[in-house]
């Protein structure tokens, strides 16, 4: 009797938490929005714009998910649904399907084929994109490795060494500029952008678990989630690695995301949302509100709201921010800006902050000693707003630079110290 008394109580703290209030509100709910459930394929631009890749291809709403069109008409290919997208900092567009990575610069409305990711008869599958230093980007594929982009998506080359077995179903890139890519249990580090990868760690798996995404803090703590055993955490870039994930009921983690206060965001195949605070050491469920917790695909817009997307094409968003937008963030800058590089001395690479008070064509460019361009990190017309770039120093020589901003009629020239 007491231990049937013991079990209704915790059945019902479960409950409480679960249901106290409604987190999640449905915005949309139709088969057409079928999706993949995967961590991939559900984005928000900066015009607050969703893009969701479904089973039948990309949809985009531009009321905030309400409502949806579909927009991925790939020209010259029978492809249905895509397997991942990725919203870069301009707001274009890459999505990466089977044998082809596309891109958009339109929100979807033409696209064109960007790479080919084949080999003789093989088509690889596009499972995985992240964001690199300068204009690097990578794309994680199942059976062809690593694709690298340093042009923003434009042009593709297919990256020559051997990363594990070169089935990969995940990559990201730390707040360092450090790289990560997953081939099942084992975790793979670039230090270069992705031109060179080495063995660094493994998951001491029970159950066959693979890595399924990564995410990252800004201590550089990576988290991975896994097919059956939900979360692990490591804090020595990859080395070792411990289960954190005590209170995910179901522990295949489609979807895996970190927030602007660090706290950690999962969906799973079947019991919804999971929510941490402290660093996975505990988990509770987040599910008030949703009606369908197959297989959720969740990320967080630029004002704080968390989507969340089902396999059976239920779109909801969070009633409430989950995080305060840093103030820092989006106050509107009165005076260009150009920060001082950090780290400095750097190894192997920096941040760079600006600011523009109105929407110019800003140039940043890294010089030698004598005067010599090196890098143009940024060439491009800016809206109004602060922002970050990295610099990757590949192939340079320890030493002195300078890097010089122009924007309108401000001209700022700062030096960087690169030792390696």
């Amino acid at each position: 009797m007491k231990k049937m008394i013991f079990i209704l109580i915790t059945c019902l703290q479960l409950y409480s938490i679960d249901n106290a209030q409604t987190f999640w509100q449905m915005l949309y709910s139709s088969h057409d929005l079928a999706g993949l459930g995967q961590d991939r394929n559900l984005e928000v631009n900066s015009k607050g714009h969703v893009f969701y890749n479904t089973f039948t291809g990309i949809y985009r709403s531009t009321d905030e998910g309400k409502s949806w069109k579909f927009i991925s008409d790939f020209p010259n290919t029978s492809l249905d649904g895509g397997y991942t997208i990725k919203i870069l900092n301009n707001d274009r567009i890459l999505a990466g399907s089977q044998g082809v990575i596309f891109l958009s610069d339109d929100e979807g409305s033409t696209w064109y084929e960007c790479a080919s990711l084949h080999y003789f008869n093989d088509e690889y599958l596009c499972l995985g994109f992240a964001t690199g230093s300068e204009e690097t980007i990578l794309a994680a594929s199942w059976g062809g490795g690593v694709y690298i982009s340093t042009n923003n998506g434009n042009n593709w080359t297919k990256f020559g060494m051997s990363v594990g077995s070169n089935y990969l179903r995940a990559i990201g890139v730390n707040y360092d500029g450090k790289a990560y890519a997953a081939s099942d249990e084992w975790i793979y580090e670039s230090t270069d952008n992705g031109w060179t990868w080495k063995n660094v760690g493994r998951l001491n798996t029970h159950n066959h678990a693979v890595v399924t995404n990564f995410a990252f803090q800004k201590d550089n703590t990576i988290f991975v989630g896994t097919s059956n055993e939900g979360v692990y955490i490591s804090r020595d870039h990859g080395r070792n690695w411990q289960l954190a994930n005590k209170g995910i009921e179901q522990q295949y983690v489609m979807s895996l995301t970190v927030d602007s206060s660090g706290a950690l965001w999962v969906g799973t195949d079947s019991s919804g949302v999971f929510h941490s605070t402290n660093n996975g050491t505990s988990w509770r469920r987040v599910n008030s509100g949703i009606t369908d917790s197959l297989y959720i695909t969740l990320t967080i817009s630029a004002n704080g709201y968390m989507y969340a997307a089902s396999q059976l094409g239920s779109i909801y968003r969070s009633v409430n921010p989950v995080t305060a937008i840093d103030e820092k963030e989006n106050k509107i800058p009165t005076n260009f800006y150009l920060s001082q590089n950090y780290p400095n001395p750097f190894n192997p690479t920096t941040t760079i902050n600006y600011s523009i008070p109105k929407t110019s064509f800003v140039s940043i460019k890294v010089y030698d000693v004598l005067g010599k361009e090196i890098a143009a990190l940024v060439n491009e017309e800016k809206n109004v707003g602060s922002y970050d770039v990295k610099f990757y120093p590949r192939g340079l020589a320890s030493g002195i630079y300078f890097y010089k901003m122009q924007s309108s009629d401000f001209i700022e020239i700062r030096k960087l110290v690169y030792l390696k």
